[in-house]
């Protein structure tokens, strides 16, 4: 692969570390930071307590008691705080090697590339606003950076301390939540749900069978458990109200009335309905009653305040200031909506900024700041695959415990793991390669913002990798044209579909969602029911997102199933027709679309 041409760069600190004379020492480890400076002739001053320095092009920051510098707006991680000894400040001789080490190899080139791929990608999709932050966790070094606007009614740009939703990306740190109180003796992985949530139950698949006696920590978290994939009853909201109402009950007694998808333990399926259970879980298992409130104090004392991550927040709230405001692409802002009910499943609002300090704690070893998350173990043991021994989708390598194993990178075959997240309006992909230590956050605000994330990543990722000359092993080539030919024979099956019953042909017609609690939306704004040319029983979807998407339905004993959730019909107390899917009633019109 083509390499990048390595410059040299003339900084301050790589001359600093070749005097042998003239700087004074506090202990034995530590060097006197303004003298040390303005013997390279640099201006050195204190602004508003912290010692900014200006030399050769680069403004630093350095803060007593901080852990955490700055070049050019730019954070880079410190081993240890700066001092304050008698007014003077020093800094210890391992940071100031740390970071001539990091000016001698700062990302120029990936920063450049991010830079210029965001704008032309914003520009050729609509997308108003966006937020990246890349690390190497190796040397500390850290590049945040907003592009576009949070809120281009009102000119606020996007900065790197701009909120975004982040969606499902929001699941590494519920998976966090739980492995704390695993790592604490509270949670054992392999215990049974029904030993910490008693109240737990579901019917069996109708068509797979299931006892959700045995479903178990580790199956939540590696989405194998049979619990369906969604609750869809007050998940969206338009007016800032949360529903606390699904985390205390709602969701137990809804899951009592239903069945499971499949065999706990036998398949793979993507469960938000699952992660609300671990938040259940972990809320109850910290103390807490009220399972809403606590989940939201938990990861607020036990994993955001630890890491520094000040902005971030299962919850949005008044005083939190600098967000990102809903857009359906560039000039067209829509709606605010949050997810109001299953928080643990992807409500998250937090920034690069608070990101890069996350991926810094990933991909090192486990602490930032002196401040520990969880065992470097753990970590690694979360991001490897606990999804082997059954059958997952064709385009997921493996799922950890909170972490994706994607499947190789297409641009570069570099082995990642991580997490995406999607919600009406804001689209984020989070990438990591514990291998070379980097790691790649982008966020957006826009619908549009779906074609961009995962590449503009990826591309980020590939940059950096091949910047800093690492040798990771690649995957062969082939690896992707065999996902291609799997999904090529998959979408071959799903087009056999099943024949439209006379019974069901009653049905055929266009639903549309009707809200039961105030202010609530839904990303699936209608269904069609139809039948195609083949006489095959078809469902079409008008997602906010996706557009328009038509796919079959399957047909088991009398049944009809979209993927593993069945469809119900039936006639309301009004005398309209509706169909249920995923706990939620869609009306049909009479009228058409």
């Amino acid at each position: 692969m083509k390499r990048f041409i390595k410059t040299a760069i003339s900084i301050v600190l790589s001359a600093l570390m070749t005097m042998s004379v003239g700087v004074l020492a506090f202990g034995e480890a530590n060097l006197p930071l303004r003298q040390t400076f303005e013997e390279a002739n640099a201006v050195v001053d204190w602004v508003n307590g912290s010692v900014t320095i200006s030399y050769d092009g680069n403004n630093w920051v350095f803060t007593p008691g901080e852990t955490v510098a700055q070049r050019n707006g730019v954070e880079i991680e410190l081993s240890t705080p700066i001092l304050l000894v008698d007014g003077r400040t020093f800094i210890s001789a391992d940071d100031l090697a740390m970071i001539r080490g990091e000016q001698a190899k700062p990302f120029d080139q990936t920063i450049e590339l991010a830079t210029q791929l965001a704008l032309e990608m914003m520009a050729e999709f609509g997308v108003t606003g966006a937020s990246i932050a890349f690390v190497d966790a190796e040397s500390g070094f850290s590049w945040t950076q907003g592009f576009g606007y949070a809120d281009s009614v009102n000119g606020l740009v996007a900065d790197e301390y701009t909120l975004f939703q982040i969606g499902s990306t929001s699941k590494p740190f519920t998976a966090i939540a739980i492995m704390q109180l695993v790592e604490q003796g509270v949670i054992d992985l392999d215990e049974l749900i029904v030993t910490y949530l008693p109240e737990f139950s579901m019917l069996p698949s109708f068509r797979f069978g299931g006892n959700s006696d045995n479903v178990t920590t580790r199956m939540l978290l590696s989405n194998t458990s049979g619990v369906p994939s969604e609750f869809a009853r007050g998940n969206m909201s338009i007016t800032g109200y949360y529903y606390q109402g699904l985390m205390n009950g709602g969701l137990l007694e809804f899951l009592s009335l239903s069945e499971m998808s499949f065999e706990e333990g036998t398949m793979y399926e993507y469960s938000n309905m699952g992660w609300a259970l671990l938040g259940i879980i972990a809320a109850r298992m910290s103390g807490y009653t009220n399972y809403f409130e606590g989940f939201v104090l938990l990861t607020q004392e036990n994993i955001f305040a630890p890491l520094g991550m000040e902005r971030s927040s299962f919850v949005l709230s008044e005083d939190m200031t600098n967000i990102a405001m809903s857009y359906l692409m560039a000039g067209q802002q829509d709606d605010f909506t949050i997810l109001a009910s299953d928080l643990p499943a992807g409500s998250m609002f937090s920034n690069a900024h608070d990101m890069a300090r996350f991926m810094h704690t990933l991909l090192g070893d486990g602490t930032i700041g002196g401040n520990r998350l969880l065992e470097q173990e753990t970590i690694a043991y979360m991001m490897q695959s606990h999804t082997d021994h059954v059958d997952t989708d064709i385009f997921l390598e493996a799922y950890g415990l909170g972490f994706l194993k994607m499947a190789s990178a297409i641009t570069a075959g570099i082995q990642t793991v991580g997490h995406g997240g999607t919600l009406t309006h804001y689209h984020t992909e989070m990438i990591l390669s514990p291998e070379s230590g980097l790691g790649v956050f982008v966020t957006t605000n826009s619908v549009t913002g779906a074609a961009i994330t995962t590449s503009l990543a990826s591309a980020i990722l590939d940059a950096a990798v091949t910047e800093k000359n690492i040798d990771i092993p690649r995957d062969d080539a082939g690896v992707i044209d065999d996902l291609i030919s799997l999904a090529l024979e998959a979408m071959a099956d799903m087009s056999a579909g099943y024949l439209a019953t006379e019974d069901f042909k009653q049905w055929v017609g266009d639903y549309h969602f009707v809200p039961e609690i105030i202010g609530e939306v839904f990303t699936l704004s209608h269904f069609g029911i139809g039948v195609n040319e083949d006489g095959l029983a078809t469902i079409a979807m008008g997602h906010i997102v996706l557009g328009l998407i038509e796919m079959p339905l399957t047909y088991y004993e009398g049944r009809w199933f979209f993927g593993f959730d069945p469809i119900s019909f039936g006639i309301n107390d009004q005398g309209d027709r509706f169909l249920n899917v995923w706990g939620t009633n869609f009306v049909m019109e009479l009228d058409g679309i």
